[in-house]
């Protein structure tokens, strides 16, 4: 007994000299600010400060602090920039352009304990990154903890995004153009290069307002056009900014309404939805349906095959299912109603009836509810870049879950719903504030 007593004794003393690296949040109060700037932490972990935004190509100075008398070092990372110096001792080294090792001689940090530069990109509405990493001793042992830091830096303005998705205009008209509100701009430029197309009554304009009066001239050929928008700062800052180009279809006659449509099913035979395809209509710039289910979307269309596409979503058994499809130009819109339709369920091998949801309203503006039937599930929210912005978790006692699309900017998403069981529910999301 003795013997394994010691035997123990022994084995956990060499695990505590045996040095290793693990994760560590709040221990460590170190912080990376801008040179003539207070220093700040933010839960013990480093938390890196700017004076002011910056624009693109700015060189910048940063200072490390630590208050741990066991940092041994400290890594720097910098995405969309490039470490142009650095200050520290000789133990201090660029491993590559975007990373610094900053180290001291006397093995322990203390107040303002190295300095970096870093020349930002000359990208204008690109967004750097500082990354910083703190290794330090944990009560003095050989054991090695970290803790990480990070802080976006926005270079410029960002480009301006449209208010809307589409903008369409009959010949001999006009319309208001918006874009949402650029943080830190004073003021918008806005410019036409056709002659047929003005923005404020003129080719340029510029102002303190986010949004311009567009007219078209009643000769201007059918066909997409542009104005393009840039936001400004403050005199003398910022010379390079980034510029957004916003379409503008125009049309000189209204679209003919449908004459026929049809309900196409899709997925597997057991979670098995039907969508509605129908075919173009001459001169329409946009299409849009709505079903007696609930369901409704914005059509995809397909210049191959003529057609386009309302991922409705219908799950059956729906008994005399109808769709209204609206086609519309900035001159007017047409619609027509299919007749009823009756979608077949799940075969009795499924075993099981399909996930039955519903989300509304399309397009959102700052909140999307969405309705599950009794059973637990996720949603997930994905931008046209087939990123995830949203995920959220549905619980079988909630008859509805409301998502806030307040912070997300115009545009398309796809909404994809996966059950425990695996059934699953894809729709197209319109966010439009």
């Amino acid at each position: 007994m003795k013997t394994l007593f010691l035997r123990s004794h022994v084995l956990l003393l060499m695990l505590v000299l045996f040095s290793f690296t693990v994760k560590a949040q709040g221990t460590v109060n170190v912080s990376i600010a801008e040179e003539n700037t207070d220093p700040s932490t933010k839960d013990g972990v480093p938390y890196i400060t700017y004076a002011k935004p910056h624009c693109p190509g700015d060189v910048v100075k940063y200072n490390v602090y630590g208050d741990h008398y066991d940092i041994f070092k400290i890594r720097v990372f910098v995405t969309n920039g490039v470490i142009s110096n650095y200050i520290h001792t000789s133990n201090s080294q660029l491993i590559s352009p975007t990373e610094v090792l900053l180290q001291p001689e006397d093995g322990a940090m203390g107040y303002d304990d190295g300095q970096f530069q870093v020349t930002w990109s000359t990208s204008a509405g690109a967004v750097g990154n500082l990354h910083a990493v703190v290794y330090y001793h944990y009560f003095g042992f050989l054991f090695t903890q970290q803790a990480d830091g990070y802080r976006d830096q926005l270079l410029g303005l960002a480009p301006p995004i449209a208010s809307s998705s589409l903008y369409s205009i009959c010949a001999g008209n006009s319309t208001s153009v918006s874009v949402n509100p650029v943080s830190q701009a004073i003021g918008y430029t806005w410019s036409s290069s056709n002659s047929g197309i003005s923005v404020n009554n003129g080719q340029t304009a510029t102002g303190s307002a986010t949004s311009v009066t567009v007219n078209v001239s009643p000769s201007l050929s059918p066909g997409t056009y542009s104005i393009s928008v840039s936001p400004i700062r403050s005199a003398g800052q910022c010379p390079i900014t980034a510029s957004t180009t916003i379409p503008i279809v125009v049309s000189n006659v209204s679209p003919t309404a449908p004459t026929s449509a049809r309900f196409v099913a899709s997925g597997p035979t057991c979670s098995r939805q039907y969508n509605l395809v129908t075919a173009v209509i001459p001169n329409a710039t946009s299409y849009y349906a709505s079903s007696t289910d609930g369901g409704s979307d914005y059509g995809t269309v397909n210049l191959t095959s003529n057609t386009v596409t309302f991922f409705l979503g219908s799950m059956g058994p729906i008994t005399g299912l109808q769709a209204t499809i609206t086609a519309s130009n900035g001159c007017g819109s047409a619609s027509y109603t299919t007749p009823p339709f009756n979608v077949p369920g799940p075969p009795i091998s499924c075993g099981k009836q399909p996930l039955r949801t519903a989300a509304f309203p399309n397009p959102a503006n700052d909140q999307l509810t969405i309705e599950v039937g009794s059973q637990d599930a996720q949603a997930t929210l994905y931008d046209e870049q087939s990123v995830s912005r949203k995920v959220i978790h549905l619980h079988a006692e909630s008859e509805q879950t409301v998502i806030n699309t307040r912070d997300l900017p115009n545009g398309v998403y796809h909404l994809r719903i996966i059950t425990k069981g695996q059934s699953s529910f894809e729709k197209r999301i319109i966010v439009q504030h």
